[in-house]
């Protein structure tokens, strides 16, 4: 694929005078094309042999053949000659019929002994298509009945590294695996607990090129990772939740695996996963960073590593940390984007409930990435009287730096230039004007120990850039950063605080939580002692009661939250 490397970067140091200036000169002129790219070519039933302008996928092959799904069939464009054909209900060839229904959800792609095929999802079933250079030479249709599909609605279709072929329908997933059918009626969520995959809608199928796992995306339960092979069958791991991996959302619209990254949309921003460690390595982005739209319903990433994320108000690339807007008002064909693909030239093209839309040039207009992004909502987790869990969601800096105080009030001012030695007993890092440094590096969460029983400690993480010695620090304030905990008293017996009073401790089949003098309303979490959510309710007023008739007698957490105030106490369930 073709770099979106715009401004190709030379040696300016060993230039000569003029052509250094001959160098500056014609990045003056490439610049406005960069931060204003002009609109791609558009087409539309009006001006092409495209079948319908409601696009929903988007298929490249080997021979640069680009097959647009849509709600009426699929429409294949040869864009070297400029020739269109058109598959639907009505194209059969010597009796094989091809489509089903013309409503074309995904289309996947599989190598076989016999050559190319497509895989290809729709409301009435599945359709494999055969295809050359020239065109389709067969197809074969699968149905309830007639094979091993759990039903005829296919919402999602994906081919692992194995060849295995996983089809997502309303009632399960059904896997083809070689000429055997195997079927999968239910998964485990993050608590390890069996759930019916009836009460999900699975969205997407994704998988590494080496790597037979496949990344299920669903609407109700985040990602559920599986791999299949005939002789073990199913075998997999817990799903990846909010409740698990601090997701903020359930629902995932569709998923893409570059190299050794993964990039999710949703319907609460863009996720980025890299790294071996799945609860952690999470970049998050959201509107405030730059998005268009939280709703993220497709994702593709270019070779100079620009990443094209469309949503439903529009399209954006993100370019190092620098973000573009391309909507109605910079005259794209359709805001609300439904897939985009790369071709073997490098040529971008997106899918749009109005038509198809391509770009040889990053288009729109800058709208993000003018200042550094601040690390953000901080978490305290498993706080107990001595110790506690931070994590947070990481900037776009190198590095972060996270610092610990005493009290409700402030910000820590880390001056630049210098390099803070952290240490996770409180009290023993860096100071910087009362503030001790407990992390100093890449991640997202640090576990800290040495904390006094009943006492409020602010927490703030600050981004940086640079090497030891030169370090430029983001020391503003973001969403949730700097962020309150309050740790857990010496006993459980101590459950009388001056904000609020738990009835009775311990307790049976209902808890009551009483608020003493505090105003506004609260959001309360129950955790069991690994940390996992049990339940959530608001506190509104001075009094809430708690139905605790479901949870196992043991040791519980309730954490009280409200902006950046974290209150936790410890109680029991006989």
């Amino acid at each position: 694929m073709r770099k979106f490397n715009l401004l190709s970067e030379g040696s300016l140091l060993h230039m000569p005078t003029f052509k250094w200036v001959f160098y500056v000169l014609s990045l003056l002129l490439v610049l406005p094309q960069i931060l204003f790219g002009s609109p791609g070519t558009k087409y539309t039933t009006d001006n092409s042999g495209l079948l319908s302008n409601k696009t929903n996928t988007i298929f490249v092959d080997s021979f640069n053949i680009k097959w647009f799904g849509t709600d009426k069939g699929i429409s294949r464009f040869d864009s070297t000659n400029l020739k269109w054909d058109t598959i639907n209900t009505n194209t059969n060839i010597s009796g094989d019929t091809y489509l089903l229904n013309n409503n074309i959800k995904q289309i996947a792609y599989e190598r076989t002994s016999y050559g190319h095929e497509m895989w290809v999802a729709t409301d009435s079933g599945l359709s494999v298509i055969a295809f050359d250079i020239d065109g389709v030479t067969s197809a074969t249709t699968y149905v309830t009945g007639e094979s091993g599909i759990l039903n005829d609605t296919i919402t999602a279709v994906g081919v692992d590294a194995k060849h295995n072929r996983w089809i997502g329908t309303p009632m399960g997933i059904s896997v083809f695996a070689g000429d055997k059918w195997d079927t999968l009626l239910t998964y485990l969520d993050w608590d390890d607990k069996e759930q019916k995959l009836s009460d999900v809608v699975i969205t997407g199928v994704g998988s590494y090129e080496k790597d037979s796992m496949a990344y299920i995306t669903t609407q109700g339960t985040g990602i559920i990772r599986y791999s299949y092979d005939e002789i073990d069958g199913f075998t997999g791991a817990s799903t990846m939740e909010k409740n698990w991996a601090r997701f903020l959302t359930d629902n995932f619209n569709s998923v893409t695996i570059y190299d050794t990254i993964q990039y999710y949309g949703t319907d609460n921003g863009l996720r980025i996963h890299y790294g071996k460690e799945c609860k952690i390595n999470w970049l998050m982005y959201f509107v405030e960073d730059g998005l268009a739209s939280n709703n993220v319903r497709a994702v593709e990433v270019d070779d100079s590593g620009a990443i094209w994320i469309g949503t439903d108000k529009g399209l954006n690339v993100k370019y190092g940390k620098k973000w573009y807007t391309y909507n109605s008002s910079d005259g794209i064909v359709n805001e609300v984007i439904n897939d985009i693909k790369i071709d073997t030239g490098g040529v971008v093209w997106i899918a749009t409930d109005g038509g198809i839309e391509y770009f040889t040039q990053v288009p729109g207009r800058q709208t993000g990435g003018f200042f550094p992004i601040q690390a953000r909502n901080i978490v305290a987790s498993n706080v107990e009287s001595g110790s506690s869990d931070i994590s947070w969601i990481i900037g776009d800096e190198e590095k972060r730096v996270a610092f610990i105080k005493e009290g409700k009030d402030g910000l820590v001012a880390p001056v630049n230039g210098t390099n803070y030695a952290a240490n996770t007993v409180y009290g023993q890092g860096d100071e910087a004007k009362g503030w001790y440094c407990i992390y100093n590096g890449t991640g997202d969460m640090v576990t800290i120990t040495g904390l006094s029983p009943h006492v409020m400690y602010r927490v703030m993480v600050c981004e940086y850039s640079g090497l030891p010695g030169a370090e430029k620090y983001v020391d503003t304030t973001s969403t949730g950063n700097p962020a309150n905990f309050t740790t857990l008293s010496s006993g459980i017996e101590e459950i009388i605080s001056d904000k609020f009073i738990f009835f009775p401790n311990p307790f049976r089949s209902f808890l009551e939580i009483n608020n003493i003098n505090e105003q506004g309303v609260y959001q309360v979490s129950i955790y069991n002692l690994e940390g996992k959510l049990q339940g959530q309710l608001n506190l509104s007023g001075n009094k809430a009661r708690v139905d605790t008739e479901k949870l196992t007698p043991g040791t519980y957490i309730i954490q009280i939250s409200k902006g950046e105030n974290i209150y936790c106490y410890k109680v029991v369930k006989q």
